[in-house]
């Protein structure tokens, strides 16, 4: 895969990571932001990026793959809300939701979200 193409394409979520093990079908990454299982890939380094995009990203804390953090900014187009989350360590991450006028957004709320590892993409370093 290749991060520029994939940035160029639309907007994405990046971490900077290292593949520390294996696990059944996955592979174990150590990002700055935690653990993360992502599809496993022949990759010629342990030292790689992980991605997703926007719309991929779950409001929900699941069993694997998930971030803590605090809005800053929401962004509605249309019929898609842009909400833009920072965490702990100061990463920001861009979320795009369907618009549903029973979820209310705000900036300075906490929340929890998740990606599945089937979307998330290995870039080389």
């Amino acid at each position: 895969e290749n991060k520029f193409v994939a940035n160029f394409i639309g907007k994405m979520n990046f971490l900077k990571g290292e593949i520390v093990g294996r696990e059944e079908n996955f592979l174990k990454v150590k990002t700055e932001e935690g653990d993360f299982l992502v599809r496993k890939k022949e990759v010629g380094s342990k030292k790689i990026e992980i991605g997703f995009r926007p719309e991929l990203i779950k409001l929900e804390k699941g069993n694997i793959n998930n971030l803590k953090g605090e809005i800053f900014e929401i962004n509605y187009l249309g019929e898609t809300v842009e909400v833009k989350i920072k965490t702990e360590s100061g990463k920001e991450f861009i979320g795009n939701f369907l618009f549903d006028k029973r979820i209310k957004f705000k900036r300075g709320d906490s929340v929890e979200f998740s990606v599945s590892p089937q979307d998330i993409v290995i870039f080389e370093k």
